[in-house]
């Protein structure tokens, strides 16, 4: 079935989303590049999560490439930034990707 409806265009895709009871302002991070040198930006954003379930634990920001303890920044990172438990509910969605010029979601 799958197979047929990718011919059409058409895809099932899972996405996985934030766990129940996740607070999406603090969930959800804004990283393009304007802002990706911005230390101030970066403490902000990091004051205003805090310890919460947020992206921002799975963005390294270029503003902290030059900081001495550059390592520690990434392990803390990784180890903080656990997915398993944040992203624990999986949906599924039609796509149709048409000509490829544009995709629709339901």
């Amino acid at each position: 079935m799958r197979e047929r409806l990718r011919d059409l265009g058409i895809s099932v895709p899972e996405i996985y989303l934030p766990r129940e009871g996740i607070d999406y302002r603090k969930w959800a991070v804004i990283a393009c590049d304007q802002y990706s040198s911005e230390r101030e930006y970066w403490e902000d954003v990091a004051r205003e999560v805090n310890d919460a379930p947020s992206t921002l634990r799975l963005i390294f920001p270029e503003c902290f490439l030059e900081d001495s303890d550059i390592d520690q920044r990434i392990l803390g990172s990784l180890c903080a930034g656990g997915t398993d438990d944040m992203l624990a509910r999986k949906a599924q969605t039609w796509t149709y990707c048409g000509n490829r010029s544009g995709t629709i979601s339901v």
